[in-house]
């Protein structure tokens, strides 16, 4: 039983509510189908004790005077998996206090209830003003309990209201939310293609994103938090070079960031470091430290966490930045303070992997060996890494015959890797044939190292080019 789409989904309930939808399926109001109810009991029963149960077993305890019928089984799987999914519909209707004002607006209109409507009119308008938020789903709520008070508005009010236009005012005001809603929605949807744009190299249209933020801009509408920050978000990641979109949203973060869903808390932040990101990569080291300080709010309070842990790929990116900022310590602090953070399974990979990186850093290159010899090579991303890292160090330590091999034996894996994006094994295929070509040099003269150097600035993509570029320095005589 335990391969069925139901047991599935209550695997994942919480044990409360579970309790909860024990209540919703004993309610005749929501259910008076009892086979589901014994269904429900035989399910319930075997999650809490944690034990399997086989689906003629199961039939047997809901009819046990019945021989097993799969076509009957499979009924009652599926009318039991509509009432959990109608209970799903009710708790999330249950934290919705502007859905359910929404709704009730729409029953005081269809059934005509007059008694009701000044007061539950007053109160959803109230209830969507007090609430401090500034998404796109917020406004989109508060658009329809807006509609649905205006919709209440008899014709012969309407037509009282003309005289003061207040019916006019109200129609603005309708029409201005609905804006909200939909700018904010575009820019965030511009702000999602731009970092596939950039991710993968391809080419979209952003057309239709540029004539919005035009709009916006040509309008009130960067009053409004919400908009103004996606607004700022979208033309920072759109054009890096213009840097006061960044510290724009800054501002924003400090003083708004709070008013937003936790979800787009979450969005907010890693769009922010992306664009940190990028331009750290690009050699500004002012936004390496801007990283880190978002990084470390983001995993304070929780934003970068996802059910409590830390990914690999962000701890890494701490420890990169750090390192490329100078803090050393700073980095080896965190290390040993976060690592707990990582999931089990992971944290060993991360643990070596960045404590070779730290020790690269401090150019003890006999320990980057050593805790590169224990990371787990099955994880491709730590494979192209740690040997990059270990060709780097070979070049250090002057180990040229076991840097050839290498440097063979890498570049065949590269080849042959199908996971791999394109671009990015062009980048690591030009790093290895460059270093292959800087230790080849003999005898070393200032011409040749010039005329690679040149091929080197040319050549793109490449990963780690800066360093091949220092190696020419040092060798110039």
């Amino acid at each position: 039983m335990i391969n069925t789409k139901l047991y599935r989904v209550l695997s994942k309930f919480s044990k409360k509510d579970l309790n909860r939808l024990d209540k919703f399926i004993r309610s005749p109001y929501f259910n008076t189908n009892q086979e589901a109810i014994r269904l429900f009991e035989v399910v319930f029963s075997s999650l809490k004790k944690n034990k399997t149960i086989s689906e003629k077993a199961a039939w047997g305890l809901i009819n046990p005077e019945k021989s097993f019928d799969s076509k009957k089984w499979r009924k009652n799987l599926s009318n039991l998996l509509s009432i959990v999914e109608s209970f799903i519909i009710q708790e999330n209707l249950e934290k919705d206090p502007l859905a359910q004002y929404e709704y009730l607006l729409k029953g005081i209109k269809k059934h005509k209830f007059d008694e009701l409507e000044k007061k539950v009119s007053q109160n959803s308008l109230l209830s969507s003003e007090r609430r401090k938020e500034q998404s796109g789903d917020y406004f989109y709520r508060r658009y329809q309990i807006e509609k649905n008070v205006y919709n209440l508005t008899t014709q012969f009010q309407k037509k009282a209201q003309k005289k003061n236009i207040s019916a006019a005012e109200d129609m603005i005001e309708l029409t201005k939310t609905l804006d909200l809603f939909y700018l904010i929605e575009k820019m965030r949807h511009g702000i999602e293609l731009l970092t596939w744009k950039r991710m993968y190299k391809s080419e979209i249209d952003m057309l239709q994103f540029e004539f919005t933020a035009k709009l916006i801009e040509k309008s009130d509408y960067l009053e409004n938090p919400g908009v103004n920050m996606y607004y700022q978000i979208y033309k920072a990641l759109h054009n890096q070079d213009e840097e006061s979109h960044f510290f724009t949203i800054k501002e924003l973060i400090n003083t708004h960031l709070d008013e937003f869903p936790w979800e787009e808390q979450q969005e907010i932040l890693r769009s922010t470091i992306n664009y940190c990101i990028g331009k750290g990569n690009k050699g500004d080291s002012k936004f390496s430290k801007e990283a880190l300080e978002f990084y470390d709010y983001g995993i304070d309070s929780g934003l970068l966490l996802v059910d409590d842990e830390l990914s690999p790929t962000t701890f890494r990116n701490v420890v990169t930045f750090s390192l490329r900022s100078g803090f050393i310590e700073l980095a080896s602090n965190f290390v040993s303070e976060k690592i707990h953070l990582i999931n089990e399974t992971y944290r060993d990979n991360a643990l070596n992997f960045n404590l070779a990186r730290i020790h690269w850093y401090k150019k003890e290159h006999d320990d980057v060996i050593s805790y590169l010899s224990k990371v787990d090579f099955q994880d491709i991303w730590y494979n192209m890494d740690s040997k990059t890292m270990l060709i780097a160090t070979y070049y250090e330590q002057e180990e040229f015959s076991v840097l050839e091999n290498l440097l063979t034996s890498f570049a065949a894996f590269i080849r042959r890797e199908k996971s791999l994006e394109e671009n990015r094994r062009k980048a690591y295929l030009n790093f290895i044939k460059m270093v292959t070509k800087l230790i080849k040099i003999f005898p070393v003269t200032n011409e040749k190292l010039d005329k690679l150097e040149k091929e080197i600035n040319s050549t793109n993509p490449m990963i780690s080019k800066s360093w091949i570029l220092g190696k020419i320095v040092l060798l110039r005589k």
